[in-house]
């Protein structure tokens, strides 16, 4: 609009390409953010102030896309702004020099950052600033600066200054405050002060579960995300500190095992579907009442970053509206079971863990671990508990970066040309093989690349056979699913399996992709249906043009849901921490095709345009998750690498298995490869015999590779599958 008017004034169109600008900045459209930041700039020449706020914008932008020197160009121009307009002992003129600084620290010259944030702070201090936010904000970044530059112990005493101050204007669970805790915490690590290293981790630790208990499962899924992205830097280093710390005191190795069981997949933990299951309970009381206890979780979480000062001049009382949230909780508890339930935190031990485990099991809690202290290098960390451990014992690869690369191409080569692996074994399992000389079974939950690993296929040249025919692998999320009550499958007369296969992907006119179509996957539906009706269970099979999106989405909690189809995961190729974005989300990059797709899927992208008002056959993991599984027992994605995603650390997979899992269901058994499509035929009706004739879903699955494996022995055939969890 202001564009196509001749009399708009340079002041508008400079107030309002930079009000765009961050619009596109925060949306992440990094491109038309710089464009219009230029605009901005140009625009508001005539208007100094403003024209020094859009230069130290661009400087963000640059330091966002890693152009620190573009960064430091823009600064030093705005530093000599902030001179000419308020000069050079102003306190603008001293914040001015911290985001040079940073910028500097950032680019690899600690030194020149030293030297800046010092001038910075002595401007403060002759501003009598010393009790202030802004000068306590310039020390913090001087510690960290003097800690990277191997000056400890004035680092130290910056730091403890640090701490009193932010401890008096912040308050002690102000996320400043506590971020001040782990940088001190990682300072002490460094000085070899481990007793105090350990104090102050626990005490980090100990007051962010205080904030994730009080407000983080209620957030939004982007909230929730980029909330544990913030803090979960000091979980990495408490990681790195413990595995370290293990060699002097191995009590630790408790410490480390409890933190992963209450804080492993806890984005997946949160976010099963609470409010959707509240809101289709058509309790109109408990659903306005849920909304109302949302929006004041909500809001304490906007109250934790504010100042004390801040709180005051707002007339907040935290302790008064913790009191109230904590009335309305109370209310909700006794009038939903399930919101009781799904409030009840995961304040459990390993010695939880050691309790639940009978005879000649064992659980396995495998940690990706980001060495940041002595390295920058990858650890993988495998601890494991037994009936008879006094302490979790901790087994350590410290080569994750080769683990992750060449050692992981060598096992799924040798997978995809069908070659015996006699090198994956000793590369992935053998430390931990030597820990389990009685184990029958183990409850694995994994990492890292060991998500993309089906164990049991892992094969000992020393006794000649593969872990499949000695261990039982029940993959789980979290080890803790071991403290909750199994959920077998109950084959009674209000049992339903549903059975969807054979899409068809083509439809008459309009620009449709080649997608092979399966028909091997309506004779595996039929087989299956045929073998459910002979022991007079419910099914139901949705085949050809009825295997659609749409019908797939009406599907409301069966028992079993089994899905036969060709899966598929995008790689990104511009990773972003932004998850939620069309583009970086890795949920809306895989997912199954139904019925229509071909028109939409383009084999390396999905094209959205003109599918926005129907559906356009293309069930992504994204949608998956906004299905209603709850209660459903066992989701089996019968389709090639239906097990791929994204994996991120300490969270698994971001695909369709995490998708499955948050929509309500139990376990779920899909696939790490591309997968032979007689064999899986002859596999899934193997595991549905074993399910129908009673057996536990991960033994019957255990029964139908072994069965499989009799004719053919390589894991290509029987090891693509794999079943996760309880």
């Amino acid at each position: 609009i202001i564009e196509g008017h001749s009399s708009t004034s340079s002041a508008v169109f400079a107030a309002t390409y930079n009000s765009y600008a961050i619009f596109q900045q925060t949306i992440g459209n990094y491109d038309k953010t710089k464009l219009y930041y230029s605009k901005a700039k140009f625009f508001a020449k005539d208007n100094p102030a403003l024209q020094v706020d859009i230069i130290q914008n661009l400087a963000t932008l640059s330091q966002y896309q890693g152009e620190y020197y573009d960064a430091i160009i823009l600064l030093k121009e705005a530093l000599k702004a902030y001179e000419s307009i308020y000069s050079a002992n102003h306190p603008y003129y001293a914040t001015a020099l911290q985001n040079l600084a940073n910028a500097y620290n950032k680019y690899g010259n600690p030194l020149k950052a030293r030297e800046l944030l010092e001038n910075a702070v002595e401007i403060d201090k002759k501003n009598g600033l010393e009790n202030s936010i802004a000068y306590t904000n310039k020390l913090h970044n001087l510690a960290v600066v003097l800690q990277e530059t191997d000056e400890f112990n004035e680092a130290k005493t910056v730091f403890t200054t640090v701490l009193a101050n932010r401890k008096t204007l912040l308050g002690e669970n102000h996320p400043d405050y506590i971020y001040s805790m782990y940088n001190m915490a990682v300072l002490m690590q460094r000085m070899n002060d481990n007793t105090q290293a350990k104090r102050y981790f626990d005490e980090v630790i100990r007051k962010y579960d205080y904030q994730i208990k009080s407000f983080f499962p209620y957030l939004s899924e982007e909230e929730k995300s980029k909330y544990y992205a913030k803090i979960n830097e000091a979980f990495t280093a408490f990681q790195d500190f413990a595995a370290e710390y293990s060699t002097i005191d191995p009590s630790i190795n408790g410490d480390l095992y409890d933190f992963q069981l209450n804080h492993k997949a806890i984005l997946l933990s949160s976010s099963k579907s609470m409010r959707n299951t509240i809101i289709q309970s058509n309790d109109h009381e408990l659903i306005d009442m849920y909304e109302k206890w949302v929006e004041m979780k909500r809001g304490l979480a906007r109250y934790y970053s504010m100042s004390k000062k801040e709180l005051e001049l707002a007339g907040i009382s935290i302790d008064n509206i913790v009191d109230e949230t904590n009335n309305v909780e109370k209310k909700l508890s006794l009038k939903s079971k399930l919101f009781s339930s799904n409030l009840d935190t995961r304040s459990k031990t390993w010695l939880d863990i050691k309790k639940a485990l009978k005879e000649n099991e064992a659980a396995i809690e495998i940690i990706r671990i980001k060495k940041n202290i002595r390295n920058d290098s990858i650890w993988y960390a495998a601890m494991i508990v037994t009936p008879n451990s006094d302490v979790p014992k901790l087994v350590v690869y410290n080569n994750g970066k080769e683990l992750e690369g060449k050692l992981f191409k060598l096992y799924i080569n040798s997978i995809k040309f069908k070659r015996t692996d006699k090198q994956s074994f000793a590369n992935f399992w053998a430390p931990i093989n030597e820990q389990l000389s009685t184990t029958t079974k183990v409850y694995l939950s994994c990492d890292g690349i060991f998500n993309k690993i089906n164990i049991s296929s892992l094969y000992n040249p020393e006794t000649n056979d593969y872990i499949l025919d000695k261990i039982i692998v029940h993959n789980v999320t979290n080890t803790i699913e071991l403290t909750e009550e199994p959920n077998p499958i109950n084959l009674d007369t209000k049992f339903n399996i549903e059975l969807i296969g054979d899409p068809a992907f083509t439809k008459s006119g309009g620009d449709n992709h080649n997608i092979s179509d399966l028909p091997g996957t309506r004779m595996e539906i039929e087989l299956i249906d045929s073998l459910a009706k002979s022991m007079s269970l419910n099914s139901l099979t949705l085949l050809g043009s009825n295997a659609s999106e749409d019908n797939i989405k009406k599907i409301e909690s069966p028992n079993i849901l089994h899905i036969a189809t060709h899966g598929f995961f995008l790689a990104d190729n511009t990773p972003s921490e932004d998850m939620y974005s069309m583009e970086n989300n890795p949920l809306m990059r895989s997912g199954l095709l139904l019925s229509g797709s071909a028109q939409f899927f383009r084999g390396d992208h999905i094209s959205f345009n003109n599918s926005h008002d129907t559906e356009d056959g293309i069930l992504t993991a994204y949608e998956a998750m906004n299905m209603n599984l709850t209660g459903t027992d066992l989701v089996i994605l019968s389709a090639c690498e239906t097990g791929l995603g994204e994996v991120k650390n300490g969270e698994g997979v971001y695909g369709l298995q995490r998708a499955i899992e948050i929509a309500g269901a139990h376990s779920v058994l899909m696939s790490l490869w591309k997968v032979d499509d007689k064999v899986t035929k002859e596999m899934m009706v193997l595991f549905y015999q074993n399910i129908f004739n009673g057996e536990d879903k991960f033994e019957a699955l255990n029964l139908a590779q072994k069965k499989i494996k009799e004719d053919h022995n390589n894991p290509y055939y029987w090891g693509a599958f794999i079943l996760s969890g309880i």
